[in-house]
Protein backbone atom coordinates (compact mmCIF):
# COMPACT_ATOMS: atom_id res chain seq x y z
CA UNK A 1 0.00 0.00 0.00
CA UNK A 2 1.31 3.49 -0.46
CA UNK A 3 1.20 6.61 0.90
CA UNK A 4 -1.60 7.80 -0.69
CA UNK A 5 -3.30 4.95 0.38
CA UNK A 6 -2.44 5.32 3.78
CA UNK A 7 -3.87 9.04 3.58
CA UNK A 8 -6.82 7.83 1.81
CA UNK A 9 -7.56 5.19 5.13
CA UNK A 10 -6.93 8.25 7.21
CA UNK A 11 -9.40 10.85 5.66
CA UNK A 12 -11.46 7.99 6.13
CA UNK A 13 -10.68 7.65 9.93
CA UNK A 14 -11.59 11.12 10.27
CA UNK A 15 -14.92 10.60 8.36
CA UNK A 16 -16.23 7.82 11.01
CA UNK A 17 -14.58 9.31 14.32
CA UNK A 18 -17.66 10.49 15.37
CA UNK A 19 -19.60 7.09 15.34
CA UNK A 20 -16.34 5.85 16.57
CA UNK A 21 -16.34 7.61 19.70
CA UNK A 22 -19.74 6.70 20.85
CA UNK A 23 -18.50 2.51 21.49
CA UNK A 24 -14.56 2.70 21.11
CA UNK A 25 -13.57 6.40 22.83
CA UNK A 26 -10.26 6.23 23.92
CA UNK A 27 -8.84 2.37 22.20
CA UNK A 28 -6.83 2.40 19.29
CA UNK A 29 -8.09 1.18 15.73
CA UNK A 30 -6.56 -1.11 12.95
CA UNK A 31 -7.48 0.45 9.72
CA UNK A 32 -6.45 -1.37 6.28
CA UNK A 33 -7.90 -0.31 2.75
CA UNK A 34 -10.31 1.91 4.17
CA UNK A 35 -12.21 -0.78 6.52
CA UNK A 36 -12.29 -0.73 10.47
CA UNK A 37 -10.16 -4.66 10.85
CA UNK A 38 -10.27 -4.42 15.03
CA UNK A 39 -10.11 -2.49 18.06
CA UNK A 40 -7.62 -2.56 20.57
CA UNK A 41 -6.74 -0.89 23.93
CA UNK A 42 -3.46 -1.04 23.46
CA UNK A 43 -1.58 0.87 21.08
CA UNK A 44 1.28 -1.98 21.05
CA UNK A 45 -1.20 -4.74 20.49
CA UNK A 46 -2.63 -3.03 17.88
CA UNK A 47 0.14 -2.80 15.68
CA UNK A 48 1.36 -6.32 16.09
CA UNK A 49 -1.87 -7.12 15.24
CA UNK A 50 -1.57 -4.89 11.86
CA UNK A 51 1.94 -6.13 11.36
CA UNK A 52 0.75 -9.95 11.37
CA UNK A 53 -1.97 -9.30 9.42
CA UNK A 54 -0.96 -7.32 6.64
CA UNK A 55 2.61 -6.66 6.45
CA UNK A 56 4.55 -3.24 6.89
CA UNK A 57 3.28 -0.32 5.79
CA UNK A 58 -0.02 -1.42 4.78
CA UNK A 59 -2.37 -0.37 7.29
CA UNK A 60 -2.31 2.79 9.97
CA UNK A 61 -3.27 2.80 13.74
CA UNK A 62 -5.22 5.28 14.95
CA UNK A 63 -6.18 6.25 18.56
CA UNK A 64 -9.63 7.20 19.00
CA UNK A 65 -9.89 10.74 20.63
CA UNK A 66 -11.74 13.74 19.01
CA UNK A 67 -7.99 15.89 18.86
CA UNK A 68 -6.55 14.67 15.61
CA UNK A 69 -3.69 17.14 14.15
CA UNK A 70 -1.88 14.00 12.14
CA UNK A 71 -2.10 10.17 12.51
CA UNK A 72 -0.90 8.58 15.37
CA UNK A 73 0.75 5.68 13.45
CA UNK A 74 1.90 5.33 10.08
CA UNK A 75 3.65 1.95 8.79
CA UNK A 76 5.34 2.89 5.71
CA UNK A 77 7.42 1.00 3.11
CA UNK A 78 10.78 2.17 2.83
Amino acid sequence: MSECNQLEDYTFFKKKLPDLMIDHAGDFVVIHSREITDFFGDKSQAIQYAERKFGSGRYIVQEIHMRHARPASYSLLI
